[in-house]
């Protein structure tokens, strides 16, 4: 069976933390990727509007009101329709 060695016991000296300047390259890299994302959501929201004003325009050019619910359709309730005569022959 092989032992695994504790970590904290390891006799190899770990390298000491320069404080702030470590993590600093992480922290700006951290700041571009919340600003592009920033970018990208506001990207995102500017098609977003140019999207509804297109419909809004092609929904006025079908003369279709833009609270139309849509095509409706018959409900179960309805009666069936005759049936058709037979043909004589």
């Amino acid at each position: 069976m092989i032992k695994i060695r504790d970590a904290r016991l390891s006799p190899v000296p770990r390298q000491a933390s320069h404080g702030s300047k470590s993590g600093r390259p992480r922290y700006e890299s951290l700041q571009n990727e919340v600003q592009e994302g920033k970018l990208r959501m506001a990207d995102m929201e500017y098609q977003l509007k140019e999207q509804r004003e297109l419909i809004q325009n092609l929904l006025q050019r079908l003369n279709v009101p833009s609270n139309h619910p849509g095509p409706t359709l018959p409900s179960n309730e309805d009666p069936p329709p005759p049936p058709a005569p037979a043909a004589v022959c």
